[in-house]
């Protein structure tokens, strides 16, 4: 049975840049709230282990620089390598707007898979 779960937009109310970190990235500051302007993900199991992602919105990419795709991957790979999942996006969120649109649609798909393959992980991991 498919799984249906709102993706909620964010809002950054600040941020600060702490500076470089070794790595090549800014250590930051922010805080984020949610908005009520949200996208729609739909999950579904598949029989076999493949990734398949649909938007709503043509043009939003679905390989590998997707964040859907490399959340359900990425945890496809580490803790249920044998699950595939149907993964349809409504789109309401702008592409591209700053509001947080592809890190909610990453986070979503990774409670919902997680719900969806019984994986039982903590929030933290």
């Amino acid at each position: 049975m498919p799984l249906t779960l709102p993706s909620h937009a964010k809002i950054n109310l600040f941020l600060e840049i702490l500076g470089k970190r070794e790595d090549g990235f800014h250590a930051v500051r922010t805080l984020m709230l949610p908005i009520s302007l949200a996208d729609t993900l739909t999950i579904e199991d598949l029989p076999s282990p493949c990734i398949e992602i649909e938007c709503s919105d043509s043009t939003l990419p679905t390989d590998g620089g997707n964040l859907i795709r490399r959340a359900a991957e990425l945890l496809q790979q580490r803790h249920a390598p044998t699950r595939g999942a149907r993964i349809h996006v409504q789109k309401n969120i702008p592409i591209g707007a700053g509001l947080g649109g592809g890190s909610t649609n990453g986070s979503t798909t990774l409670r919902g898979l997680n719900q969806l393959w019984n994986l039982n992980l903590p929030d933290d991991a």
